[in-house]
């Protein structure tokens, strides 16, 4: 065969191979089929499709997820007392779903009811702190209700304590005592305790402490707040420090600055109230210790007030809350006290806790709705004593004059400046506020002490069938040996 021919042979054999007819006047053998492999396949160019039928159906729409909403418990002082309210919340709406006039707070999961524990203590004369109980001047002065706080777990068990009441006897005379609710957060509960009276010391006391407890974890330390308001803005720190510096400068005079008050003052306790559209305010309540001279509570105080901030996280005091919670806090009466709990329970769950939440006990309590006007009323009364102890008489009739201008019906504020008025010589107006403050009544220790004043007036006025009757009943009051004194004078 030629060499032309071996050629032609051998390029035929290429061309079949590809699957293609070869050339030349030869022939050609029937093309071999090969299946194009899968990759090449998908990486081949779709072959051109007619405009009307390229066009593919749209893939349905998910439809819409309803909002599964979330429950919340949200407690606050209302005008017919203490209540909570179980709501729905979802797609920033609110329903109530049940009410109790009680206060109750969540952790999440586990419900607690809130109640007070009061306890009613003996009180003695301060001779038997001096002399011992066996003394024959040792007396006793009456009985004192200490206000205490305890809390329920709903689903049962002991009680929770709170705020116990202490049950020891006391000594002295002229005391008070307050406990109110403050505020709260998930099972975090704020609450302020307060109290003044005569322990028979050098003077007597005023004072007022935040207290926070954890209903599922137990007390909550105070230095919590001491760290919370070392890390609060700059500004709410600047707006406290500028309310109580003027009260530093007066009791340190030229050396107090404003710099220095920032820098004294510490956090001592909040209070959380209904603002402007259901938003949350907290009041950041501030103090810088002074001498009692300046003070009957060694402090001088300031506040600051803001919403929810990150902050206030470690309080529980950061926000926001869900528009819903916001809704039903507007219901609200403003500046009323309140507290919030989000619930996350499963069906079962939530139906045990919803028949637990509408099954429990409403308690009474003792106690009105703290006012700005109450607390600037006490406050005063505290200025007045202060002043009275240091015997400057016309300031401490002004503190009381204020304090009798805010609550006409203040029997302390009335029998203080009564007194003041005593010890200048202005009877009429003396015999006046003390049979005022009589009126009003008291406790059995302070009722003495005003009776023992108005028998002083009426000894200065030289009506001894007056001051001997006034003497007599201080005595039936309480015994004390001055008033014994005082009536053996006018008996003669």
């Amino acid at each position: 065969m030629s060499n032309k021919a071996l050629v032609v042979l051998f390029a035929a054999g290429l061309l079949a191979a590809c699957g293609k007819p070869a050339p030349g006047p030869a022939p050609a053998a029937p093309p071999v089929s090969h299946p194009v492999p899968p990759q090449a396949a998908a990486e081949a160019p779709a072959p051109a499709a007619d405009a009307a039928n390229s066009a593919l159906p749209e893939p349905p729409r998910p439809a819409a997820v309803e909002d599964p909403g979330e429950d919340w418990l949200i407690w606050a002082r209302t005008d017919d007392g203490w209540a909570t309210r179980w709501v729905r919340v979802r797609d920033g709406a609110f329903e109530t779903v049940a009410r109790r006039g009680a206060v109750i707070l969540s952790d999440g999961a586990r419900l607690f009811r809130v109640e007070r524990d009061d306890r009613t203590v003996d009180v003695k004369t301060c001779e038997c702190v001096l002399d011992g109980e066996k003394s024959p001047e040792c007396k006793d002065a009456g009985r004192f209700t200490v206000p205490g706080l305890r809390a329920f777990d709903l689903a049962g068990g002991a009680p929770i304590p709170v705020k116990p009441a202490s049950e020891e006897t006391m000594y002295g005379g002229d005391f008070s005592a307050g406990l109110t609710l403050v505020g709260g957060v998930g099972a975090r509960l704020f609450f302020e305790s307060s109290g003044s009276g005569y322990s028979c010391g050098a003077h007597g006391y005023t004072e007022a402490v935040t207290g926070i407890h954890d209903l599922a974890g137990g007390e909550v330390d105070r230095g919590l707040f001491k760290t919370t308001g070392d890390a609060l803005p700059a500004q709410l720190r600047a707006q406290a420090a500028a309310e109580l510096f003027p009260g530093l400068k007066e009791c340190e005079g030229d050396e107090a600055t404003l710099a220095g008050a920032t820098e004294a003052m510490t956090l001592q306790g909040v209070r959380v109230t209904v603002g402007e559209g259901g938003a949350p305010e907290v009041t950041w309540q501030f103090a810088a210790d002074v001498a009692y001279a300046c003070s009957a509570d060694y402090a001088v105080h300031g506040d600051a007030r803001s919403g929810l901030i990150a902050e206030g996280g470690a309080l529980g005091l950061s926000g926001p809350l869900p528009p819903g919670v916001l809704k039903a806090m507007a219901d609200l009466p403003a500046g009323s006290v309140v507290g919030w709990s989000k619930l996350d329970l499963d069906a079962e769950a939530r139906a045990a806790a919803l028949a637990s939440f509408q099954a429990a006990p409403e308690p009474s309590w003792d106690e009105a709705p703290p006012t700005e006007a109450a607390t600037e009323v006490a406050a005063l009364i505290a200025e007045g004593r202060t002043l009275s102890v240091n015997k400057d008489w016309s300031a401490a009739i002004a503190k009381f004059s204020e304090a009798v201008g805010l609550d006409p019906g203040s029997a302390q504020a009335l029998a203080g400046r009564g007194y003041a008025w005593l010890r200048t010589g202005t009877l009429d107006s003396a015999e006046t506020d003390l049979t005022k403050a009589i009126a009003l009544g008291g406790d059995a220790v302070f009722m003495a002490q005003v009776w023992y004043n108005l028998g002083q007036v009426a000894e200065r006025q030289n009506d001894k069938a007056a001051a001997r009757s006034a003497y007599q009943t201080s005595l039936s009051l309480r015994p004390h040996p001055t008033v014994e004194e005082a009536l053996k004078r006018v008996a003669r």
